[in-house]
């Protein structure tokens, strides 16, 4: 009995299926460059923004919650969401500055998730509690919750 009788996608593949173009490939390796360069883009911003706020009155307060932060385990969710709610001094510090902290305390969290086998990412589906870091985030934006 012939295959394709049995299976009607069995060939479809063959049929459908073309070679890619060559300016499709270079098409899709410039997307892939032009990644690359805004990943180190990203990175250089990023590290910017660090030294900046090194250099700010708040810089070693930073610094030291997010080293503080470094300590911290997969079950003291709690307590890092109550220690960045008391810092007054992040509650007032610019918007520049309390972004770069969520990015700080961000890198922590998915830090704490890798060690214990997480995914790093994991946002909660619409109806779902917030985590961790939708709090945090709404706390620095003034939304206390």
């Amino acid at each position: 009995m012939n295959d394709t009788i049995t299976n009607p996608f069995l060939g479809h593949g063959e049929k459908t299926a073309r070679p890619m173009r060559h300016n499709q490939k270079e098409a899709m390796i410039e997307v892939h460059q032009d990644r690359i360069k805004l990943a180190r883009y990203y990175k250089a911003a990023t590290e910017q923004a660090i030294n900046r706020a090194l250099d700010c009155p708040e810089g070693p307060r930073l610094i030291a919650m997010v080293n503080w932060m470094k300590t911290l385990g997969p079950d003291d969710a709690e307590e890092m969401i109550s220690v960045v709610a008391c810092q007054d001094w992040l509650l007032e510090a610019s918007p520049e500055l309390r972004h770069l902290a969520l990015h700080l305390i961000d890198d922590q969290i998915c830090r704490i998730r890798k060690a214990v086998g997480l995914r790093e990412l994991d946002d909660p589906l619409p109806g779902e509690p917030d985590n961790v870091f939708q709090i945090i985030r709404d706390i620095l934006q003034g939304n206390k919750k």
